[in-house]
């Protein structure tokens, strides 16, 4: 769903405040809440080592970063994350002495090292990760919306009420939001990693 058409989904209206700044709003609270909830997951693409090759390209989805990687497999076997200092401390030739992978290494946002370097071609690796949009991003996928538009929308309620130059600035209004909008993302957190209750549902509807 576009961030523009996200719009009308704000609970109640802002007297004076340009829906283009209401957009803004949605952005920076979804941004921030796939960000701190780790709950924004899509499939990634598996690909495959190349024996005698550390570095991949993680293949995202378009106009998103990863947030945080939960798990990388290679083959059948879960691998553990490690440092470049960590990783050349514990064996200086990791990079051109072949074996099966025991860790990874993220160096860059889209980039993974296996260490060792494979000693196998044609094993799959598949890493499972948080997500959120890019800067760039105008949209996020309609599935997380549904599942999420009552945290956005106080996240997005607390930044236009936080506006203190704004004429429509309301400090105390923007303080209640603000709280649901850590219940939201805490319960969302609970929710992606397996621990969540039902979904909680508190932003009220009015206007100011």
């Amino acid at each position: 769903m576009y961030y523009k058409d996200m719009v009308e989904l704000l609970p109640y209206n802002i007297a004076g405040c340009p829906d283009f700044v209401v957009e803004k709003a949605i952005k920076d609270a979804t941004l921030s809440f796939c960000r701190r909830s780790g709950a924004f997951r899509l499939p990634l693409d598996a690909f495959t080592t190349n024996e005698g090759e550390y570095e991949y390209d993680i293949d995202l989805p378009r106009n998103t970063n990863i947030v945080d990687i939960f798990s990388v497999t290679v083959g059948a076997k879960e691998i553990t994350p490690d440092t470049e200092q960590g990783a050349t401390h514990a064996n200086p030739e990791w990079r051109t002495q072949k074996n099966t992978p025991t860790n990874y290494i993220r160096p860059t946002n889209k980039t993974l090292f296996l260490v060792p370097a494979p000693a196998l071609s044609g094993e799959d690796i598949i890493v499972h990760a948080s997500l959120k949009p890019s800067l760039k991003a105008t949209s996020i996928e309609d599935d997380f919306v549904e599942d999420y538009v009552d945290g956005i929308m106080a996240g997005a309620l607390a930044n236009l009420l936080n506006a203190h130059d704004m004429p429509w600035a309301n400090p105390q209004r923007a303080a209640k939001h603000e709280a649901e909008f850590e219940a939201h993302i805490r319960d969302a957190k609970q929710k992606a990693d397996g621990r969540a209750g039902a979904t909680r549902r508190t932003v009220q509807y009015g206007g100011l």
